[in-house]
């Protein structure tokens, strides 16, 4: 095996490959374009459309184009609008489309040389969002193998770790099948972030700053819970005393260049309310929320019905085992990366859709799917004279999580009344899988 030299460079080409082909396979072909942008994806996306084709944020187009005969169906097609006394708002965030824009304006460009309506709802716009997805995770899987090698790990550990990041849990499922939804963005985003956010508190250059500050902009106008990445921060420095002395190195100046640059970037979102409504601040989840007091953490962890440990097996393992090696080597990066870990169940097993209706494993564990990464890391660099006998262990990991994705999306696995029973029925089941895809 000398001439196989693991690298980080090579886990993202191999899934840049992987995903390319998959992606082509499933969406590109017959009517299969048409799943593409569904459920919560139809509210990311419809800013789009809305502001630069048909100039309405209240939205006409979802009754005149996307529930024309042409797009609708009942089965993907979601009706996003939440309606206030002032006006009619999205019920999702900006974000996506934040993202989505450049891909957006090629769709668009070239919709109609190629033969397509450029109404924003054709079939290029919907292959542009699966090119989206691929880039943002190949950005994504990039700025976090540099944060790996700056904070120490070796490049065997860092291939692992991309390779098992996208293919051991959901985030291929969000990248490939589902690559409208919000989380491989998110992922993207939180990675950049880490990645900046270390360099800065490190440097303390001007544009370190603005930059970082753009993507915590960014990470808001997705989710904006997903600002608690914040605290992993910590982790990323060898103690207390050094991060410490990095935050107290802050100059005023950069303080105001961070806040002014992200108050500009989520007063996109604020605009558009000001725009629809009268007002800048709206709540478009009404009727939903969190119960901080009373999460579902055994639901959201080890449940059959979507528990993140069953579906995405390899976390649990790789997360012992960096409790073990932490505890013995350093207890400052024990503390700092699993009261985080916590912090992000404990939020999202508070919300009161803990199993977040359809999907594979637990969607917003994508956006932190980076812990993955740590953890492989942390393990194997340690246990490293048993490479071999690791890598066998993901292969096998890999292969489990590929097979229930498959499941996932063959509708062998339920996207959100899965039981113990059916669980243990299907559990590599190769056969049904064969039958359903005849």
């Amino acid at each position: 095996m000398n001439w196989f030299k693991p690298t980080p460079r090579l886990a993202i080409i191999i899934a840049l490959i992987i995903n390319v082909w998959t992606s082509s396979n499933m969406n590109f072909g017959g009517e299969n374009w048409r799943s593409i942008i569904s459920s919560d994806a139809c509210g990311y996306y419809a800013y789009l459309p809305a502001i630069f084709i048909y100039k309405d944020l209240q939205f006409s187009q979802f009754e005149h184009v996307e529930k024309s005969p042409l797009y609708y169906s009942d089965y993907l097609t979601q009706d996003y609008r939440t309606k206030t006394e002032t006006g009619i708002v999205d019920k999702y965030y900006v974000g996506c489309a934040v993202l989505w824009s450049p891909f957006f304006a090629i769709a668009h460009f070239l919709a109609e040389p190629l033969g397509y309506p450029s109404d924003g709802y054709s079939k290029p716009y919907h292959i542009a969002i699966c090119w989206a997805a691929i880039f943002y995770l190949a950005l994504g899987m990039y700025c976090l193998a540099k944060l790996l090698q700056k904070v120490g790990y070796s490049d065997s550990s860092i291939f692992w770790a991309l390779l098992l990041t996208e293919f051991a849990s959901n985030l291929f499922y969000y990248s490939v099948p589902l690559p409208s939804f919000s989380h491989v963005y998110s992922f993207c985003a939180i990675s950049m972030f880490l990645y900046f956010g270390q360099k800065t508190l490190i440097g303390q250059k001007w544009w370190d700053w603005i930059w970082t500050a753009i993507l915590i902009g960014i990470i808001t106008l997705i989710r904006p819970i997903n600002i608690i990445a914040v605290v992993f921060l910590p982790f990323f420095f060898d103690n207390w005393p050094v991060f410490w002395s990095s935050i107290k190195r802050i100059t005023v100046s950069n303080w105001t260049i961070s806040f002014l640059t992200f108050t500009c970037v989520i007063f996109i979102q604020l605009i558009i309310y000001k725009i629809q409504t009268g007002q800048f601040l709206v709540y478009s989840y009404e009727g939903e929320g969190f119960d901080f007091l009373h999460p579902n953490l055994w639901g959201y962890l080890f449940g059959f019905r979507k528990g993140f440990f069953v579906y995405t097996p390899i976390f649990l393992p790789v997360l012992l085992t960096s409790v073990f090696v932490l505890w013995k080597t350093n207890r400052y990066k024990l503390f700092t990366l699993m009261l985080p870990i916590y912090l992000v169940w404990h939020i999202a097993a508070s919300w009161w859709c803990w199993w977040y209706g359809n999907g594979y494993s637990q969607r917003p564990m994508v956006d932190f799917m980076f812990i993955l990464s740590l953890l492989v890391c942390i393990g194997f660099d340690y246990f490293h004279k048993y490479q071999k006998v690791l890598a066998m262990v993901f292969v096998v990991f890999i292969i489990i999580t590929q097979i229930q994705t498959y499941q996932a999306r063959y509708g062998l696995i339920l996207p959100d009344m899965m039981t113990k029973e059916l669980y243990i029925q299907e559990f590599l089941n190769i056969s049904n899988i064969i039958e359903r895809t005849k």
